[in-house]
This record gives structure tokens, C-alpha cells and sequence, in this order.
């Protein structure tokens, strides 16, 4: 009898065993896609923001080529609507009306200061790698609810390391005496949503050997990164698309005015073929300027989408869930930062 009883739970504990690596082959297998479509999405959006940074830069020397009136200062003052400098009188006027909340002052506090500063550029940056981590962040928890015994500890201390760097390199940017109020402001809240998330990361990796304590933190800690998320979200919707749509708006009418200013007798020198190419130049990049409008901003649509999936993951966490119940709010955990990535990705192609 006994013989036969190890004869049939050898195989059964094999068996078993096969299951256990299988499962976490697959789990590996997956986010390693996972973390070639983020790569892609964050390689493509670092170089949209690259481009932006360098258009402003341009714009701005051209603005002040063209207006020898104003001086050569970081951060420049001037009126976008009657595009030119202030005065050096209005410029007092300015700096008076920001602690001021009498009417008169509600027209000089809608003008923003433009710096010559690689510091938007910059900033911009890190908020890419703070998304990037927490993706990486949710990718690791997500293994563990879909396999408890799914081994993340390196994940977590090789994101734990890249969270204090990423907190160094938002400190150094703070602390640059040139960065605007604005940018300062925008800076704090990435360095409220990276300690919210280094702190529970490092418990996380403490935990990460006992469901039942990680699922304690992140049931009590998690909340924080959405309130830290949604407040950094705010920042992006209303800043970046609408500049580059400026830039974009800028483009078209430099190649307009070169038309429309040209002689009739330059025009009918070039061919017909030749006047098609200008005026398709013209049209149809005002045409794709429009069309783009309507679409939500890059970093706006990751932070959205990283926050409803973050969302989803605590509710894997939450109550007494079957393993079964876990495993499919993981899956769709995965799917919805995914989800998120592909957004961003095909956002800022069309502005590339």
C-alpha cells in the first residue's frame, strides 16, 4: 500500500512543481512585453518632449530677434496677444498684481513668464521616468496577486534604487534658483508622488514574502499614490498639448506668409506641380493641427490611465478574494497599463 501511495504522489508533486515554474515563466514572459511596450512608449515621448523643448528654445530667439526692443532676460515678460515685451514699467506692474487679487490686477496675472531654461525640458523628463516607475511598481504587485509565490524582491529593490535617484535628480532641479514658481510648484508634487511610492515600495520589498502583510500595506498605503497622482494630473492638462499646438499653428503660417508675400510674377515662375507642393505644405499640416486638438495630452492620458489601474490592483487586494478572483483582477490590472502605454504611444507619434 504504501509503495503505491509514493508511486501516485510522486508524479502529482511533479506535476505540481512544473505548474509552480510554469506559471512563473509566463508571468516573466509577460512582463517582459510588458517592459518593451512601455520602453517603446517612454523612448518616443522623451524625444517628443526633446522636440518640444527645442521649439520653444527656437521661438523664443526668433520672438526676440524680431523685437529688438526687448531685452535679452530669463525669464522673458511678454504679451502673447500683442507679441511684444513689456515695458519696464509694466514689468513693476506685473511683479505688484502676483500678490494682488484686485480686478485690475486679473489681466497681468493671466501672463506667464517664459524661461530660457532647459528646466521645462527637464522636468518633463523626470515626470516621464515617475510614470515609468509606476508602472514598474503595479507590474511587480500585479506577479504577486497573480502568483503569491511569485519571487519580486529584485524588482522592488532595483525600483526602490531607481526611485531615490529619480528623487535626487527632482531635488537638483528644485533647487535651481533660475526654476520659475510654476515649475517649482509642478517639481513638489513629483517629489510628494516618489516619497508616497519609495515608502511603499520599500515596505513592499520587506513584505513581499507575506501576503498577508503586503496586502495590509498596500490596502492602507496605496491610497496615497492616487491622491499624489491626481494631484500631479492637473498639471499636464492644460500646459503641454496646447503649446505645441502653438508651435505647430506657428509653422503653418511661416510658410503661409512666404507664399501669400510672394510677387505674382516669383509665383508664376514656379510650375503648377511646384505651387501644389507649397500649398500642400500649407493645408495639410493645419489640417493634421486640427485634427490633433482634439486629442488629450501625452502625460495626461498615462497619468489617467495609471491611476485607474492602480485602482483596479487594490481592489485585487481588498476583501477575501479567491486566488482565482486575484488572479483575473491582475490580469486585468495588466491590461489597463497597457492600456495606458499604447495611449501615450500613439498621443505623441502624431506629434513626432
Amino acid at each position: 500500500m504504501v509503495p503505491n501511495m509514493k508511486a501516485f504522489f510522486v508524479p502529482v508533486l511533479l506535476a505540481g512543481l512544473a505548474g509552480c515554474s510554469s506559471t512563473a515563466e509566463v508571468l516573466k514572459e509577460d512582463s517582459e512585453a510588458v517592459v518593451k511596450l512601455i520602453d517603446a512608449s517612454l523612448t518616443t515621448t522623451r524625444h517628443y518632449y526633446d522636440n518640444l523643448g527645442q521649439q520653444q528654445f527656437d521661438y523664443m530667439i526668433e520672438f526676440l530677434a524680431a523685437r529688438p526692443s526687448c531685452n535679452a532676460e530669463s525669464p522673458l515678460l511678454y504679451k502673447a496677444d500683442e507679441s511684444r515685451c513689456l515695458t519696464s514699467d509694466e514689468k513693476l506692474l506685473w511683479r505688484d498684481c502676483q500678490a494682488s487679487e484686485a480686478d485690475a490686477c486679473t489681466e497681468w496675472k493671466k501672463i506667464r513668464p517664459a524661461s530660457f531654461s532647459p528646466q521645462a525640458n527637464q522636468r518633463r523628463q523626470t515626470m516621464v521616468s515617475l510614470i515609468a516607475t509606476v508602472a514598474n511598481y503595479q507590474q511587480a504587485l500585479a506577479n504577486i496577486l497573480e502568483d503569491e509565490t511569485f519571487d519580486t524582491a529584485s524588482d522592488l529593490k532595483d525600483l526602490n534604487s531607481r526611485l531615490n535617484e529619480l528623487k535626487n535628480q527632482i531635488d537638483e532641479l528644485k533647487g535651481d534658483t533660475s526654476a520659475e514658481d510654476e515649475a517649482k510648484e509642478e517639481l513638489e508634487k513629483q517629489l510628494g508622488a516618489v516619497g508616497t511610492l519609495i515608502d511603499l515600495v520599500r515596505n513592499a520589498e520587506q513584505d513581499q514574502a507575506d501576503f498577508a502583510k503586503l496586502k495590509k500595506l498596500v490596502t492602507t498605503k496605496a491610497p496615497a499614490v492616487d491622491v499624489a497622482l491626481e494631484s500631479l494630473l492637473s498639471s499636464y492638462e492644460k500646459v503641454d498639448k496646447p503649446m505645441s499646438d502653438n508651435f505647430a499653428r506657428r509653422r503653418t503660417e511661416i510658410t503661409r506668409n512666404t507664399y501669400n508675400r510672394m510677387p505674382l510674377d516669383e509665383r508664376l515662375e514656379l510650375s503648377q506641380e511646384e505651387r501644389e507642393d507649397i500649398l500642400r505644405g500649407i493645408y495639410e499640416p493645419e489640417s493634421q493641427r486640427l485634427s490633433n486638438a482634439s486629442r488629450p495630452d501625452s502625460l495626461a492620458a498615462g497619468l489617467r490611465g495609471l491611476i485607474r489601474s492602480h485602482k483596479t490592483l487594490q481592489a485585487g487586494f481588498a476583501g477575501n478574494l479567491t486566488k482565482e478572483q486575484r488572479a483575473r483582477i491582475a490580469k486585468k490590472n495588466k491590461q489597463q497599463v497597457k492600456a495606458a502605454f499604447k495611449a501615450m504611444l500613439n498621443i505623441v507619434k502624431l506629434f513626432n
